[in-house]
């Protein structure tokens, strides 16, 4: 869990993590606050918001790669000229 939580602060998703347990809490204690369809359009939207913050950050990396390899070819290319 506390993996999957940096894994998503690395996307710019942070959650607050004493809500987090206090859900788990509340469902292990059969407490939950939420319907079962909240729960799952809840669920749902976050996932919806990772996978796109996860698609951008692969853009932008991708892109930035591309160019840091296009500045290493060329600069290998001008040293070998």
């Amino acid at each position: 869990m506390e993996n999957s939580l940096k894994e998503q602060e690395k996307l710019g998703i942070k959650l607050d993590k004493s809500q987090l347990i206090a859900g788990v809490q509340d469902a292990f204690a059969d407490k939950s606050k939420l319907s079962d369809q909240e729960i799952e359009q809840t669920l749902q939207a976050f996932e919806t918001r990772v996978k796109t913050a996860a698609q951008q950050k692969m853009e932008k990396d991708a892109t930035e790669n591309e160019a840091k390899g296009k500045a290493f070819r060329d600069n290998f290319a001008k040293r070998r000229a």
